[in-house]
């Protein structure tokens, strides 16, 4: 039933995209803006309470839905989960951007894939050169690969369309108030900007640190799938021996992994970085193996996403098949 609803989704994904911004973005913007209006004082126990409510809520109504539908028919229940992973995948939502971004490099369009890649990541540099464009791309493709599609599929194939709204709504909080939004300052100027960014912060601490937990699982399973899919040893030892150095573990677990799979260097300063004692500071320690990521490696990694996705679609497959048989 799980590989039914997921390969219909993923179909249905692909022939008619969905406007994410507009039918999950901006609902569950309005909602957390409200519930934060509601509980907001900057109280890391408030913020607890305000994600409770959000995600518990969300997980509530998803059950009520899940189970009242599965029992009047199991068409119903079906068109749920595919209804449900519709809304919460977004494998389009990271494809469409990283597209953008490979095919402006592959014509040597450096302007245009600077602006793809800055729309997609704001880390991206105002002067950065193709080579840059192509590391960013890549680490928030596979980041993005597992926020989008594989952190949610581990929650799904365990607990349904429950475990999958479970997932998204803890993943859009701990990223929504993480107090990083920088179209404050155009309403309440820079300075009073940055009060509400740190009063945010501290309200989204619980929302991240539960996210951190919930993502622990899933984020190996895809490290894991990116190694068997790719340079499986490259991938093991990147993933041991340089996941803990990158700014977010987890996040390191992703990128290493992936870095490993492909043969390829990920990170390492962008221009321009700040230069202390004529050295140059970058947060953006180098990770991988082999050779620089260049444009060249783009399609590669876009193929080692598709590969993982497969993987998953076989081990869902064998799965069902082994407990359709009784094995």
């Amino acid at each position: 039933m799980k590989l039914v609803v997921l390969i219909l989704a993923l179909l249905i994904e692909q022939v008619r995209p969905l406007p994410y911004a507009r039918f999950v973005g901006a609902p569950l913007t309005r909602i957390s803006n409200w519930v934060e209006g509601v509980f907001d004082s900057g109280n890391r126990q408030h913020g607890f309470l305000a994600w409770l409510l959000v995600v518990g809520g969300g997980v509530f109504l998803a059950t009520i839905l899940d189970v009242l539908l599965s029992s009047i028919n199991v068409l119903l229940g079906l068109a749920f989960g595919v209804v449900v992973l519709y809304l919460t995948l977004g494998f389009r939502q990271f494809s469409h951007s990283f597209t953008a971004v490979n095919e402006a490099l592959q014509m040597d369009d450096v302007p245009a894939a600077r602006k793809a890649m800055k729309a997609w990541n704001s880390e991206c540099p105002d002067q950065a050169s193709s080579d840059e464009i192509a590391r960013l791309a890549i680490e928030t493709g596979v980041l993005a690969s597992h926020r989008h599609v594989f952190g949610v599929l581990a929650w799904f194939v365990v607990f349904g369309p429950v475990g999958a709204v479970f997932y998204r709504l803890s993943a859009f909080l701990a990223t929504h108030w993480n107090g990083s939004d920088r179209k404050d300052e155009e309403v309440v100027g820079e300075h009073a900007a940055e009060e509400v960014q740190v009063k945010r912060r501290q309200f989204g601490a619980f929302a991240r640190q539960a996210f951190s937990l919930i993502d622990w699982l899933p984020a190996r399973m895809t490290a894991v799938a990116f190694a068997i899919v790719g340079n499986f040893e490259d991938a093991l030892y990147c993933w041991r021996e340089q996941a803990s150095s990158w700014r977010d573990h987890t996040a390191g677990v992703i990128v290493a992994a992936g870095a490993g799979a492909l043969g390829v260097k990920l990170g390492g300063a962008l221009s321009p970085s700040p230069i202390i004692d004529d050295e140059i500071v970058s947060d953006r320690p180098e990770i991988g193996v082999g050779e620089e990521a260049t444009p060249a490696a783009l399609p590669s990694a876009i193929g080692l996403v598709w590969r993982a996705l497969i993987l998953w679609v076989i081990l869902l497959a064998v799965v069902g098949l082994a407990a359709w048989v009784g094995i």
